[in-house]
C-alpha cells in the first residue's frame, strides 16, 4: 500500500511539459501537406468552390435534386470545366 501511494505521489508531482504546437498551426500544416499530396481541382464556379473546395482525386460527388432542376447539366458542365481548366 505504501509503494502504491508513493508511486501515485510521484506521478502527481511530475511536471508535465507542453511542447505541442497550437491547433491552428497543426491544422494549417496538415492542410498544406494534403494539398501538396492530392491537389484539389477547382470547379470554375467560385461559390461552389467555397462550399466544397473543388474536386479531389478518389472522391465521389453526388448531385441531388428534384426532376428538371439541372442535375445533368451541372454534371456535364463540371466535366467540361475539368477538361478545359486542367487540360484533360
Amino acid at each position: 500500500m505504501d509503494q502504491a501511494e508513493q508511486k501515485v505521489f510521484q506521478l502527481s508531482n511530475q511536471i508535465l511539459s507542453s511542447n505541442t504546437e497550437h491547433n491552428s498551426i497543426i491544422n494549417i500544416a496538415a492542410y498544406e501537406e494534403l494539398y501538396l499530396d492530392n491537389p484539389i481541382y477547382p470547379t470554375g464556379l467560385h461559390e461552389l468552390d467555397n462550399l466544397m473546395l473543388g474536386f479531389e482525386n478518389g472522391t465521389l460527388t453526388i448531385v441531388g435534386g428534384r426532376p428538371s432542376m439541372g442535375k445533368s447539366f451541372i454534371g456535364l458542365f463540371l466535366a467540361l470545366q475539368m477538361i478545359l481548366l486542367h487540360d484533360l
